[in-house]
C-alpha cells in the first residue's frame, strides 16, 4: 500500500534525514500490531490520522481492562502545525496555523474567499504541493488549479471543509463530498460523530446523508457499541440533540452487528483505516427505502 503523503513526509523523511529507525507494524492498518510495535520496539513517535489514533486507543483500553500494563512513556503527543505554546484547545481542536512556506485560503462554491469564521473548501499553495495524481489527468485538473490572477501560482483544492478563525487557526470540519445538506443547511458529519463517540457506550460512529422527501437529505448514523453496551435508536438521537441541536440529530440509526441493520458486521474501511462513506451511503439509502432504522421523532 502506498504511504499517504503527509505521513510520508512527517514520519519517513524526518526519520531518514536524522538516521532514526522506522517501524512498519503491518502491511495495512492494524491497531493490535501498532500497540505491539510501540511496546516491543520502544517507539518514540506515532504518526497517523484521528481514525488511526481512535483504533489504537481502543486497543489500549481493551488491554488495560484485561489487566495488561503498557509502557507508553516514550511517546510524546504531536499535533500537526501547532506548537507547545499554543493553548490546549487549539492543539486538540485545530490543525494549527498556516506555516511560513504555505499559502492557504478558504473558498465558497463559487471560488470566492470567504470571511473569517465561515466554512468553505480549504485550498493550499506552495512548494509542498505534488505535481498531480499518478496517471490521472482528470483528477489532477480538478484538484490542481492555476490562480486566475497569478499564473505562477497553483492552488490545490483539498476537498476538505475548513474554518479559519480570527487568530489564524484552521479547524477541519469534514469533507466537502460528505457534507449533509438538510433543508438547505450544511451539517458536518465530523461534528456529529464527535458528539456520538463522546458517549461511553459508543465505540465508533459514522454519520452520512440519507435521501429525504421533505428535507432533501437527513442524518443517518451507523453505530458500533462498546462490548456489552446497549442503546436504543432514540437514545442515540438524543445524544446529538442534547449536545448539538435537533437538526443534527440522526433521523435514521443502524447498529453495526445488529441483524436488523442488515448484514454489516463492521464499518467498511480502507486499508488505512478510514471509513468508506460512499458504501455507507448506499447501505443507508437501501435500508431507508425499506423503512429500516427510522428513529421515532
Amino acid at each position: 500500500m502506498p504511504l499517504p503523503p503527509t505521513r510520508l513526509v512527517l514520519g519517513n523523511l524526518a526519520a531518514w534525514t536524522h538516521g532514526a529507525c522506522i517501524v512498519y507494524p503491518s502491511e495495512t492498518f492494524d491497531p493490535k500490531a501498532i500497540v505491539d510495535a510501540v511496546v516491543q520496539e520502544r517507539c518514540t513517535a506515532l504518526h497517523g490520522v484521528p481514525t488511526h489514533f481512535l483504533g489504537v486507543l481502543a486497543e489500549v483500553q481493551k488491554r488495560q481492562k484485561a489487566g495488561e500494563s503498557l509502557d507508553w512513556s516514550r511517546l510524546r503527543p504531536v499535533s500537526f502545525q501547532t506548537t507547545p505554546a499554543d493553548p490546549i484547545t487549539k492543539r486538540v481542536e485545530t490543525v494549527g496555523k498556516v506555516q511560513p512556506h504555505v499559502r492557504a485560503k478558504i473558498i465558497n462554491s463559487e471560488g470566492k474567499t470567504v470571511p473569517v469564521g465561515t466554512p468553505g473548501e480549504l485550498c493550499v499553495a506552495g512548494y509542498l504541493l505534488h505535481k498531480g495524481y499518478w496517471e490521472d489527468e482528470e483528477q489532477t485538473k480538478k484538484a490542481m488549479r492555476q490562480d486566475p490572477e497569478d499564473k505562477s501560482t497553483v492552488w490545490m483544492h483539498t476537498g476538505d471543509e475548513g474554518i479559519l478563525d480570527e487568530e489564524g487557526y484552521l479547524r477541519i470540519v469534514g469533507r466537502i463530498k460528505d457534507i449533509i445538506i438538510r433543508g438547505g443547511e450544511n451539517l458536518f458529519p465530523v461534528q456529529i460523530e464527535n458528539a456520538l463517540t463522546g458517549h461511553p457506550c459508543i465505540q465508533e460512529a459514522a454519520a452520512v446523508s440519507v435521501p429525504d422527501a421533505r428535507y432533501g437529505e437527513v442524518v443517518g448514523a451507523w453505530i458500533l457499541l462498546e462490548p456489552g453496551a446497549t442503546m436504543s435508536k432514540e437514545e442515540v438521537r438524543r445524544v446529538v440533540s442534547d449536545k448539538m441541536n435537533p437538526q443534527n440529530a440522526p433521523a435514521w440509526v443502524w447498529f453495526v452487528g445488529d441483524p436488523g441493520s442488515g448484514s454489516a458486521q463492521e464499518l467498511p474501511k480502507t486499508a488505512s483505516g478510514k471509513v468508506m462513506k460512499h458504501i455507507l451511503r448506499k447501505w443507508s439509502s437501501k435500508l431507508a427505502e425499506s423503512d429500516v432504522g427510522r428513529v421515532a421523532a
